[in-house]
């Protein structure tokens, strides 16, 4: 095996699949062969003859960016404005990074790079930035010298207007969205998708949190398709309670199959709001064959749909727009009391039956130990009754 070659092998570390992709990406364009596709790293010697040194050093710089665990695609609708096209927001970016030069994204962020690949169903930006801490000094916070390289990309759904962006953090995507909104406006215009409460119908007044109904219906009902889509696990919850300056503000529970567990029903009943759900997704490649796929929802600033695992990442869009349309149908057709009345009901009335039957446990027990005390026998009744009315 040629050395280089090796070397790339050898330090590629986490996260290879989607440092393989960047690689990938990279000797498409250098080559001029979109067909170019790669699985793992020792394939490049099939085309070595065609590499130069300098090819190395920007692969190296490729495989040791910082990547994204997992696959987050935070969700924004787009349009085209004033008649524009893909065309002419490939020819402004390009136009804009001609000479290589970084841009200034933000006080924490620099975009060194974007790369614009084009299909039949999908514009995709492959983004690489630097990302600074800030430092106090005696002007006030200023950046470190060094940034870390990371890389992001942005899928556009063409015939679907919505844009996925596939950062990290939010707050980096927010500085991205402000770029290009700055630099793009007259071309293309974005709109963060975040569900609130105000954003569907219901026929209150619902007792409980609207968007803990709203998720609880999406993944126990609505998501599911006969023959077409199932879910068999649900792995971790995540819960805030709102207006809470003191004490816990938010909790998250992990295990298996969550809708039966005590500790989802306590955070519900003690007033906390569901924000994030965890499941396990088979979707259906044909009659009898599935893909199998870990799915994480969450609701924040803008809405975040997250491919934890997957049998083949190559359907990770595919799988988002299913779940995001699914989310608009329930979106429209709104929340009713009954919705959230069988919902509770369904999965959590034994919980806490269960509850119910733990805490007079509990109470008898104590009740036991208390009569123990001669001093406090004459008070036993009343102790009784009391526990009897808690």
């Amino acid at each position: 095996m040629n050395k280089k070659v090796e070397a790339l092998k050898r330090s590629i570390g986490k996260n290879k699949e989607k440092k393989i992709n960047g690689i990938q990406n990279f000797l498409q364009h250098r080559l001029g062969r979109k067909d170019f596709q790669i699985t793992k790293i020792d394939e490049i010697e099939d085309i070595i003859d065609q590499l130069e040194d300098s090819d190395f050093e920007n692969m190296f710089d490729i495989i040791t960016e910082k990547y994204n665990d997992n696959y987050p695609y935070y969700i924004y609708k787009f349009f085209f404005r004033n008649e524009k096209t893909i065309k002419d927001f490939k020819d402004r970016i390009t136009e804009q990074f001609r000479d290589g030069n970084s841009q200034r994204c933000s006080e924490k962020i620099d975009i060194c790079t974007i790369l614009c690949n084009d299909n039949e169903n999908n514009f995709e930006l492959i983004i690489k930035y630097k990302i600074y801490n800030l430092k106090p000094s005696m002007d006030g916070k200023v950046r470190e010298n060094l940034g870390k390289r990371a890389r992001g990309k942005i899928v556009f759904l063409k015939d679907d207007g919505l844009a996925l962006f596939g950062i990290g953090e939010l707050k980096h995507v927010k500085d991205l969205y402000k770029f290009f909104i700055d630099n793009y406006i007259d071309i293309i215009s974005f709109e963060p998708y975040a569900l609130t409460e105000n954003s569907f119908r219901y026929d209150g007044p619902i007792e409980n949190d609207k968007i803990t109904i709203f998720l609880l219906e999406l993944i126990t009902n609505k998501l599911f398709e006969k023959g077409k889509v199932e879910i068999n696990n649900y792995s971790r919850m995540g819960f805030a309670k709102p207006k809470n300056p003191d004490g816990l503000r938010s909790i998250k529970v992990g295990g298996n199959n969550l809708l039966n567990a005590t500790e989802v029903a306590e955070q519900i009943r003690n007033g906390f709001n569901l924000k994030l759900v965890e499941f396990t997704m088979l979707w259906g490649l044909s009659k009898d064959t599935f893909l199998k796929v870990t799915i994480t929802i969450t609701m924040q600033d803008v809405l975040k749909i997250t491919i934890v695992n997957s049998d083949n990442y190559a359907y990770n869009e595919e799988v988002v727009k299913y779940i995001f349309n699914r989310i608009i149908e329930l979106q429209n057709q709104g929340i009713t009391l009954g919705t959230a009345a069988n919902v509770l009901t369904k999965y959590f009335s034994g919980i806490e039956n269960r509850l119910k039957m733990q805490l007079k446990i509990d109470r008898d027990r104590c009740i036991e130990e208390l009569k123990k005390y001669p001093e406090i026998k004459e008070h036993i009744k009343l102790i009784e009754k009391i526990y009897s009315e808690i």
